[in-house]
């Protein structure tokens, strides 16, 4: 798997700073990403809430105001607790990142972004759902297969047992026709006679 499958993905997008929202975001599309951008944690709540089925994934700062990123992240996971979080931050306190954990966050990129870090970061995040989807997809043509194979060894038994009961038809017709042959031959002589 390489980084192509970052390409056609949707990322929501919250940060508070525009111009670091700006230069990530044209970053993100450069990716191939499609992005979702909000000034803090409620409107990220709720650009989520609006259009989580096709959300992929989730980059935050920690502060910003109104909701935090880490509230915000909180009340995602309510919604879909196994969409991927990558958390953006300045701050390398260890309760942000103990909270961060207990949240289940897929990573960490420490500002100042280095944007080949993050798409690296990015990928790493989305990996596992990436191959959970593709595993549930192989099961699913997988479970269409075996199900074809059981409908084909039916249709194979039922061919089986009708040969079997025409071979058994055909000694039944041959069981019958032996005497009928001798008692034929029989009443050709005596009509000869």
């Amino acid at each position: 798997m390489d980084k192509k499958v970052l390409e056609n993905l949707t990322i929501l997008y919250a940060e508070d700073e525009s111009i670091i929202q700006q230069g990530i975001e044209e970053a993100l599309s450069l990716f191939g990403m499609n992005v979702i951008c909000a000034k803090n944690g409620q409107e990220g709540l709720s650009a989520f809430k609006a259009s989580h089925k096709k959300i992929d994934l989730i980059l935050t700062d920690i502060k910003m105001p109104k909701l935090d990123g880490l509230g915000m992240v909180e009340k995602i996971k309510e919604i879909d607790k196994d969409v991927p979080v990558v958390i953006t931050t300045a701050h390398k306190e260890t309760s942000f990142m103990m909270q961060s954990i207990e949240l289940g966050i897929s990573a960490f990129v420490l500002k100042p972004i280095n944007i080949y870090k993050l798409q690296e970061t990015l990928f790493q995040a989305i990996a596992p759902k990436v191959l959970k989807n593709e595993l549930i997809d192989k099961n699913k043509k997988l479970e269409i297969e075996i199900k074809k194979n059981k409908e084909n060894q039916e249709i194979m038994v039922r061919q089986s047992r009708f040969a079997a009961m025409g071979e058994m038809i055909n000694m039944i017709a041959h069981q019958w026709r032996q005497p009928l042959s001798s008692i034929g031959a029989a009443s050709y002589n005596i009509k000869h006679k």
